[in-house]
């Protein structure tokens, strides 16, 4: 009797014990895993929202910030590269050439510096120079001008990178492979005369915690030409014999003029602004010396030979940038009409001050400025120049 006693109570005993055991590991880790779980849930959230949040800024607003303002500042470079130069790039590969150097001064901020006098030396025509970065330099180093002053891409990402994990806590990398980033500058009718396009495909992601967003963006922007210098005047002006080889620089500036008539064409020469036209070249075609009508883009002004004095009315062309500069000579009397003077305009070397120095223009260009029609005539061949039927004038 006393052993089947002793035998139960050994088994309430043991029992208790595992029954006490089972409460305690279901209390602790049953417990504990609810509790974490539901305190997870908002932290995960949050950790999302701020990943969500930073991807949303950089494809929306930092990223084409930056490729707008390192766009921007290389053709700014590259116009005054031309400028230095004293040409366009040369060759079969010329737009290949130029289109690799262009991308490196967007992202890289360097470029292969051909200018005499800078060492190591690296020959801009030679497109394995261009693609030689081992023999390159600093685009503001190269001009001897701080243009870029660290506005390329890979600056502007490395300082998104270090403000995003001090501001955030938020770790953002961008993929730094050059060959992989891919870009694209284009006119259209979309952009119209007065602004350039650019597309750049970049790689980046972002982690926030055990929250990670990996993205591959094309990334669009649209900068205004205003203000760039135009490589036409640069290059072209030095290739001016007759007018003594001196360069001269003009800076894109869309006129606001819309009633034309002779006054209004007075102030166009004085201003040497900006107006579109379809047999003129286009932005982009001036940095690549292209001497081709742009239906969409081309953009003409008149040469100035007050500012420009050594426009000397040697060369027999009209005074349209183009006409006057362009390479291919596509103002030829077959072409666009006889070449005029224009009353109250052109100045004979008998009036003091010449400002406008055997100003001349051709019929094309005449009826596009109004300066003929059946009321008035304002053209006139050799000779004296009629008396100016607009008084005061301008």
């Amino acid at each position: 009797m006393k052993k089947i006693l002793l035998r139960t109570k050994r088994g309430i005993f043991f029992t208790s014990i595992a029954i006490l055991i089972a409460a305690v590991l279901i209390v602790t880790f049953g417990t504990q895993r609810a509790v974490t779980m539901k305190d997870q849930l908002p932290a995960t959230q949050a950790k999302a929202d701020s990943a969500n949040a930073q991807v949303k800024d950089l494809r929306n607003s930092y990223l084409p910030q930056s490729l707008y303002i390192a766009t921007y500042s290389a053709f700014y470079a590259m116009a005054d590269y031309m400028r230095q130069r004293g040409n366009y790039f040369l060759g079969a590969d010329a737009s290949l050439k130029f289109n690799n150097t262009l991308k490196e001064m967007i992202i890289n901020g360097t470029m292969c510096c051909g200018l005499a006098g800078h060492m190591p030396p690296c020959d801009t025509d030679s497109l394995a120079d261009v693609n030689n970065p081992a023999i390159h330099k600093g685009v503001d180093q190269c001009l001897g001008i701080e243009i870029m002053r660290g506005r390329n891409l890979t600056r502007r990402l490395q300082e998104m990178e270090n403000a995003s994990f001090r501001a955030f806590g938020i770790n953002t990398s961008f993929g730094k492979n050059y060959n992989a980033m891919r870009l694209l500058v284009f006119q259209d009718n979309w952009t119209g005369p007065w602004q350039v396009g650019v597309n750049l495909t970049v790689n980046y992601s972002v982690v926030a915690g055990d929250v990670m967003i990996n993205n591959t963006e094309n990334i669009s922007t649209i900068f205004g030409i205003h203000g760039i210098p135009d490589p036409l005047y640069a290059v072209g002006s030095r290739g001016a014999a007759e007018d003594g080889s001196v360069v001269y620089t003009n800076y894109f500036n869309a006129t606001n003029i819309t009633n034309l008539n002779i006054s209004t064409f007075h102030r166009q020469i004085d201003l040497r602004v900006y107006r579109h036209e379809p047999n003129a070249s286009s932005f982009l075609d001036r940095f690549y010396g292209n001497d081709v009508r742009s239906p969409c883009c081309g953009v003409e002004s008149l040469i100035n030979p007050f500012v420009m004095a050594s426009v000397n009315g040697q060369r027999e062309r009209p005074y349209v940038d183009w006409c006057y500069y362009g390479s291919g000579n596509r103002c030829t009397a077959a072409q666009t009409g006889q070449v005029w003077n224009v009353t109250c305009v052109t100045k004979d070397a008998d009036t003091p001050p010449p400002e406008f120095y055997r100003f001349a223009i051709d019929s094309y260009h005449a009826a596009r400025y109004n300066l003929t029609n059946e009321q008035d005539d304002y053209l006139y061949g050799v000779g004296p120049p009629p008396a100016c039927p607009e008084s005061p004038f301008p």
